[in-house]
């Protein structure tokens, strides 16, 4: 099942390292901004697509994410940003808010938290032309877990061996 799938335009922004102000860490008002229009667009995505879903009620199962990121500067490049980095602020605008969300706008409630995450699938391309982040999320089954983990254990098996 996806949970939401779309191309979200603007120049994609890592979330970098927070900083202290006061008795609160921060991150940088660009940061936010990006994440902020992520959220929007994936809420946005969530109500076109499950119209009769309750209203606030995020996914609560294990989930796969597909990310590629069109950046407007070669990805190699360090004003493009690490890969991580753009992905931690995908994920947190991805989840739903938490006890100490300050800005509820910053959090699309797409899923519950981002250690639902158990997969990952994030490319980097260059594009000057249209910048931004395609995304899907969708639900694991327990079939697919089952099927990555017997891969998983083999593959370690090789390289122990």
């Amino acid at each position: 099942m996806i949970i939401t799938e779309l191309y979200i335009p603007g120049r994609p922004v890592t979330k970098g390292s927070l900083t202290r102000q006061g008795n609160r860490l921060v991150d940088t008002p660009q940061s936010k901004a990006w994440r902020r229009v992520m959220a929007g667009a994936i809420r946005d995505d969530l109500r076109r697509r499950h119209p009769r879903a309750a209203a606030g009620a995020p996914y609560v199962g294990p989930v796969v994410v597909l990310a590629a990121w069109f950046l407007p500067v070669p990805v190699t490049r360090h004003a493009a940003g690490d890969l991580d980095k753009l992905l931690r602020n995908h994920l947190d605008a991805l989840s739903a808010p938490g006890p100490r969300t300050e800005d509820t706008s910053l959090c699309a409630g797409a899923i519950v938290d981002d250690n639902l995450v158990q997969h990952v699938d994030s490319w980097k391309f260059f594009d000057t032309e249209t910048p931004g982040v395609a995304v899907r999320v969708s639900a694991l089954s327990q079939a697919e877990i089952d099927a990555a983990e017997a891969g998983a254990h083999g593959w370690r098996a090789q390289l122990t061996a």
